[in-house]
């Protein structure tokens, strides 16, 4: 179950409205999908991370700044399922930076390999051991 939330700076509730809300919700999940696993992640802006986590019983899993050298977008998870999360410059244009959550091994792979340098006697040998190709040509001009 995944869900998003921003919180915005200046918003036109309290803070106990919405941390009670995401505490409903996560033991609503909990009760009808024991088995799920939940990420909430947005952009949180001043709620207390200390209270979404003891509200909610959800982990953090963002330990970098995602603005200057604030706090402000994170993602709690229910289960550690990620082996890597990093906050990266975001693709789009935006003063936030992006998280990037992810299991298994990196995708980027890097192989040297060594390549035999031929030598033209090499060259040579190959050359008189291929059968020359034979073509005829006919009057009409086909070959």
């Amino acid at each position: 179950m995944v869900g998003a939330l921003y919180h915005p700076p200046a918003a036109q509730y309290q803070a106990f409205d919405i941390l009670a809300h995401i505490e409903a919700n996560v033991l609503q999940i909990q009760n009808d999908f024991p088995e799920s696993h939940i990420i909430l992640a947005g952009d949180f802006n001043s709620l207390p991370d200390t209270e979404v986590v003891i509200r909610s019983g959800l982990m953090p899993i963002v330990s970098q700044p995602t603005r200057g050298n604030r706090h402000l977008d994170r993602v709690y998870v229910s289960d550690i399922h990620y082996d890597s999360v990093k906050v990266v410059r975001s693709i789009v244009k935006s003063d936030h930076m992006a998280i990037v959550a992810y299991s298994g091994l990196p995708k980027k792979t890097r192989t040297k390999r060594t390549f035999r340098k031929h030598m033209a006697e090499q060259h040579a040998r190959f050359l008189r051991g291929v059968t020359p190709a034979v073509y005829t040509i006919n009057p009409d001009g086909g070959v």
